[in-house]
């Protein structure tokens, strides 16, 4: 056996000598190896009497956007892949987190008569039957800067994220903003299209992050 093997070999041995000498029962010992699972910054808590914690996302992009065409459906896109991230990540947790599709909202904004930018996004999410509602509005988003070459594509992005709790409609349960940073890319390894679908997706991934245990392993694949 190589070193690496050995020190394998010899961590779960100690793990086991530590369960036998505290007379622990066996199953501690799928405790002590586990995946472990970074806690989030911003929870959602489990509602009283549920067993799923059901969440309503939604997405607009700031006028100062402008019209790049590689982002022109951020805001239908980002909290699709939010909302995957989130049940793909819960789905065996204690509390999974369910979404509630996107066709949903579209079918409210048609026939509810109410203005969706008047409305409180809270309002919205319990007549959808939401828990929590998760308004993500990005106000900038860029593959090139003007620091680099456009040899050279460099995803930035900062997006307002406010959460409401929709038993409580006229209060904000959680605000931050998510600036995002990504490493270079050369245009002759990535296009720019493909970066900023590539861009797209790691943002996604890392607001749903923010609310929900990540794999630590992860969580370093996403910064590099």
């Amino acid at each position: 056996m190589n070193r690496v093997t050995l020190s394998i070999v010899g961590a779960v041995t100690a793990g086991l000598l530590v369960v036998a000498a505290s007379g622990c029962t066996p199953g501690s010992l799928g405790y002590l190896l586990r995946d472990t699972k970074a806690k989030p910054e911003h929870p959602l808590p489990a509602v009283k009497d549920k067993k799923e914690i059901t969440v309503l996302i939604i997405g607009s992009r700031s006028q100062n956007l402008g019209m790049d065409p590689m982002f022109a459906a951020i805001d239908r896109q980002l909290p699709g892949l939010i909302a995957r991230q989130m049940m793909t990540d819960t789905k065996d947790e204690k509390h999974p987190i369910v979404a509630i599709e996107q066709a949903k909202l579209d079918k409210w904004k048609q026939t509810s008569g109410a203005d969706i930018r008047t409305v409180s996004p809270a309002v919205v999410g319990k007549q959808l039957g939401a828990d929590y509602v998760i308004d993500v509005t990005v106000n900038s988003m860029s593959v090139f800067q003007p620091e680099l070459a456009r040899e050279f594509c460099k995803g930035k992005a900062s997006v307002d994220v406010v959460v409401f709790d929709c038993s409580q409609t006229d209060k904000k349960l959680q605000e931050y903003t998510h600036n995002s940073t990504q490493p270079e890319r050369s245009t002759g390894a990535m296009s720019p299209k493909d970066y900023a679908k590539w861009f797209t997706e790691r943002l996604g991934k890392e607001i749903a992050f923010r609310h929900i245990p990540s794999d630590s392993n992860e969580r370093l694949a996403m910064i590099k």
